[in-house]
């Protein structure tokens, strides 16, 4: 299953991923994420271990930022906050 969210981000600002399931995250400039689109991408945060939530992901530059997110199961979409600095 995949997820796609996009936000303006401010430098600072903390992406939150809620989970409980094994998933990878990345969080892609627009650039990146359309070279992901037409290649794939490699992932900028990984985490296989559903004990640990929330994944904090802090923007490293201010501007339009791409949170993409694989998981192997999983129906209910994760929770994606983002905390302003």
């Amino acid at each position: 299953m995949n997820y796609h969210r996009d936000f303006d981000l401010e430098i600072g600002d903390i992406v939150c991923i809620e989970n409980h399931r094994p998933m990878n995250v990345m969080l892609l400039n627009d650039e990146d994420y359309q070279k992901h689109e037409k290649e794939g991408g490699v992932y900028h945060y990984q985490n296989r271990d559903p004990n640990v939530s929330p994944i904090k992901i802090p923007a490293p530059s201010a501007g339009h930022w791409h949170v993409v997110i694989t998981e192997d199961e999983g129906k209910t979409p994760p929770r994606i906050t983002i905390k302003k600095r």
